[in-house]
């Protein structure tokens, strides 16, 4: 069923045309990848869909009944609510229902044996109405719903006390996961969300992954996260020189069927183009004889060329050039070597002990591990911005280090782009300057433009067009592909897989990693654990060693010391696994029990004997509110009995 459908779709901007009549319809229940360079509308696209804009041309049909949902990259919150409250408002309806429950329950609970046939009417009323709510409470997930808040908030990469934390306190990333949470847990039937992973590390972005591929609406989703994109979208919107193209399945499907697209395109217009120019080679042929009849067949043939349609030359958009990270000379064999290295700040626990490992030359190694774990303060460490509290790290024999800093931090933002570059490099004429800089996209009087006015995609270019022209033989660089758009990263790839020295790097961009590394070391508070290979291989082998550590799977070595140790140890993991499984099972009975000694009470109280009894009735109804707030403790107990069965 057709949800969402745009037809001969418009939309200007003065007299520059962002979309020329663009159509393309949703169905129900898809999810759409929306992809293309940065600028050309994708965000707008989004705003034309929600009616934030509006557009000039076309029609867009959206049934009134549809409910809509948008996440922003950027929201504005200043509340001063927590951050659960603030998700949890999402199910205020259920919250009133609780609310009104209590209420009716009150009612019941003070109403005394000697009412009077009017309350005895009205009670039986209330007893209605409470047993309507209750089933319809229940129905709505009335029971679970705050578990529900707990799961998304911890998701999304908030615990234990970040759940009091106040929203204005909140850094931007940490307002853009809290909005998101909020925005999945309203559930709407159409989901548009601009740059998700944004802001998330790996863990919250495949359990996102994981949310959205089970979610039950329609998704709309922008995101430069190719990977992201793979594991979620079944189709995929290119938007690009004015225009909207669809094309079935996950980004790297589309890819291919848009390289097919275009050849088969290609085929066509040279099959056109050679039709054409053989039908004026007739028409010159037959003026040269110059009879009346050739004449007129000429002019005939002509009338038909004047009819067809040339092929237009394809215009392509512009990326950045295929240029190279370059050395400028060899470093000796080993790179970089970190000894028992540990880092703390003030009053906090240490952020890191004893962390050992070393690179070697023409290693491509990926740091991958959770947000706050220590990987930026790591590679500040090795670019000697910060110094560790213990250990040592030594750079290896003719080691020159360049360090692209996540947050951009290596510009000026008092410099035009030309005075940066300039100041890096003064040997270069200004000719020489604006060569590079063009194939950077920073064309014309661009070059003049002050940093500070630049967009994080422009800086990120600048950035990156300053350390190529480096020549380090070691790199390190932290989220090199943060602000840029697919077809720049797919460059960035391109130019760092003929790259001759060392790199280190940070990256959330599975993708990127999957294309770049030759191994990936992952920061855990136990420490870096080195794999080889890229991410999905790092993927593989984590797999594979959980799977060796639950089947217990070892050598078999014939020693009766060994064995009998081999036995202790199993049946030791077997009796703390059956005493998991026996706690959890009788938790289950006892969540039961509750259950069904609530439903009793609350028939209980509906009984004319019970609510004409003030005494009675009340004491039912403090035990009914006991038991809920029992039961309420063994969800929460049940939940973490349940994760421990499932990790063991």
């Amino acid at each position: 069923m057709v949800i969402l459908s745009v037809s001969q779709l418009s939309k200007y901007f003065g007299t520059r045309c962002l979309f020329d009549r663009i159509s393309f319809s949703i169905n129900a229940g898809e999810k759409v990848g929306v992809v293309g360079p940065n600028g050309a509308g994708k965000t707008t696209l989004f705003q034309l869909l929600t009616r934030e804009l509006p557009h000039d041309e076309g029609q867009l049909f959206i049934p009134g009944t549809l409910r809509m949902g948008i996440q922003h990259q950027m929201p504005e919150m200043t509340t001063d609510e927590t951050v659960h409250d603030y998700v949890l408002a999402v199910f205020q309806h259920l919250l009133d229902m609780e609310e009104e429950l209590r209420r009716l329950e009150t009612i019941i609970a003070q109403t005394g044996a000697s009412a009077s046939a009017d309350d005895h009417e009205r009670l039986e009323e209330v007893m209605a109405a409470y047993a309507r709510l209750t089933e319809s409470f229940e129905a709505q997930n009335g029971y679970a719903f705050r578990s529900e808040v707990r799961g998304v908030l911890n998701g999304l990469g908030f615990y234990g006390d970040d759940f009091q934390r106040q929203v204005n306190t909140l850094s931007g990333g940490q307002k853009t996961r809290l909005t998101l949470g909020r925005l999945l847990l309203s559930k709407p039937d159409l989901l548009l969300l601009d740059e998700p992973t944004n802001h998330l590390d790996i863990e919250s972005v495949e359990w996102l992954e994981s949310f959205l591929r089970s979610y039950s609406g329609t998704i709309l989703v922008i995101s430069h996260d190719r990977y992201f994109l793979d594991q979620v979208t079944d189709r995929t919107l290119e938007v690009a020189q004015q225009t909207v193209t669809s094309f079935r399945g996950g980004y790297t499907e589309a890819l291919k069927k848009k390289a097919a697209m275009l050849e088969a395109a290609e085929r066509s217009a040279k099959k056109q183009e050679k039709e054409i120019q053989r039908q004026e080679e007739l028409v010159r042929r037959m003026k040269q004889h110059g009879t009346e009849k050739l004449a007129n067949r000429a002019k005939s043939r002509e009338k038909k060329l004047e009819k067809m349609e040339r092929p237009q030359q394809r215009v392509h958009q512009a990326v950045l050039s295929s240029l190279h990270f370059q050395v400028g000379q060899n470093s000796g064999r080993q790179v970089l070597a970190a000894e028992n290295i540990s880092k703390s700040w003030e009053t906090q626990p240490p952020l890191f002990e004893s962390v050992s490992f070393t690179l070697q030359r023409g290693e491509r190694i990926a740091l991958v591990g959770p947000n706050g774990i220590g990987k930026t303060t790591l590679f500040r460490m090795v670019a000697g911005e910060l110094t560790p509290d213990t250990g040592t790290l030594t750079l290896g024999h003719q080691v020159s280090l360049g360090y692209y800093h996540q947050e951009l931090k290596n510009l000026d933002e008092t410099c035009t782009v030309m005075e940066e570059l300039h100041n890096a490099y003064p040997r270069f004429n200004e000719t020489q300057l604006r060569t590079w800089l063009g194939a950077f996209l920073f064309v014309g009087e661009e070059v003049f433009t002050p940093i500070a006015h630049l967009s994080g995609g422009e800086k990120a270019r600048l950035s990156l067009l300053k350390l190529m022209l480096s020549h380090h033989n070691l790199l390190l660089l932290d989220e090199p592909t943060n602000h840029l758009d697919i077809p720049a990263r797919e460059n960035l790839e391109e130019s760092l897989q003929t790259y001759d020295g060392t790199l280190f790097f940070i990256s959330h961009d599975r993708y990127f990693i999957n294309r770049i590394a030759t191994g990936v070391l992952e920061f855990s508070p136990e420490g870096l654990t080195h794999y080889l290979g890229n991410y999905d291989d790092y993927t593989a082998k984590k797999k594979q060693l959980l799977q060796e550590q639950h089947a217990l799977v070892e050598p078999v070595i014939d020693n009766r010391t060994r064995q009998k140790q081999e036995r202790q140890k199993e049946r030791r993991q077997r009796d703390a696994s059956n005493a998991l499984r026996k706690n959890l099972s009788q938790l289950e009975k006892d969540m039961h029990q509750l259950e069904e000694k609530v439903k009793e009470l609350e028939a209980l109280m509906c009984l004319p004997e019970i609510y004409s009894d003030a005494a009675e009735s009340r004491r039912i109804h403090e035990e009914s509110a006991a038991l809920k707030a029992s039961l309420e403790t063994l969800y929460s107990e049940w939940e973490v009995l349940l994760e421990q069965a499932e990790e063991s």
